[in-house]
């Protein structure tokens, strides 16, 4: 019933409704996967302006998932959608421009579009931003500055963030030794099953560094993890 409604709104022109659409027939939910279709839905509503379109093409163009890959393509489309202050076409772009992948590199325009993108809640505009930091790539070298962003993206339950701070706490020559701090944010990153995350929480438990030594524990953890072949 509510796909007959996405639907009749779509065929009357209404773009989000075809970006609608275009994320159901991509996910194959509610309806038979149908990327095809999703693609030439995305496509109509990028034609007609709509910023979510030309982000979700923008994607196609990134993956070549029924396209040719077009790093190009998919740089001038999430620019027309950034421009529409589409936070997470914003945070696409800033990754093309920090890696020179299809546009000439620019980290400091990266930076730029992460701060941005920040601005309105992008936790992973905030991790990597964070790594910029981290490296004095496009902005000044700053630990301090990382860390907070990391933290800010770690709260936004970004979970690259959370190992990533838990890294820093356990081996980052400039960052104080904190293993129980490492610990608090890989319990959060290993309830959503990284498996990064999973094994460094066994090897504190098996430690005992910065958590009570529980070989059981490290054992059960171990468990989780994907079986070498």
């Amino acid at each position: 019933m509510v796909v007959s409604s996405i639907k009749a709104h779509a065929e009357r022109g209404d773009t989000e409704a075809m970006v609608a659409l275009g994320t159901i027939y991509d996910n194959g939910r509610y309806v038979p996967q149908d990327r095809a279709k999703a693609l030439e839905l995305f496509r109509q509503a990028a034609e007609a302006g709509n910023a979510n379109g030309q982000y979700f093409l923008g994607l196609r163009y990134v993956d070549g998932t029924g396209v040719e890959q077009n790093l190009s393509e998919a740089a001038r489309l999430f620019n027309l959608a950034a421009n529409q202050g589409l936070a997470s076409a914003q945070t696409e772009l800033a990754k093309l421009y920090y890696l020179g992948a299809g546009v000439e590199r620019d980290t400091a325009k990266a930076a730029s579009l992460n701060q941005t993108a920040i601005e309105k809640g992008s936790a992973e505009a905030a991790f990597d931003l964070g790594v910029q930091y981290a490296k004095g790539e496009g902005v000044p070298h700053s630990t301090t500055d990382a860390i907070r962003l990391f933290q800010q993206a770690a709260n936004g339950d970004f979970v690259k963030a959370q190992v990533r701070l838990a890294k820093m706490y356990l081996q980052d020559p400039e960052v104080a030794r904190d293993p129980a701090e490492a610990a608090r944010w890989l319990r959060k990153a290993a309830e959503k099953n990284d498996p990064t995350a999973i094994a460094m929480l066994a090897d504190l438990y098996s430690q005992g560094d910065g958590v009570a030594q529980d070989q059981g524990e490290a054992a059960r953890l171990r468990a989780q993890l994907p079986q070498r072949q």
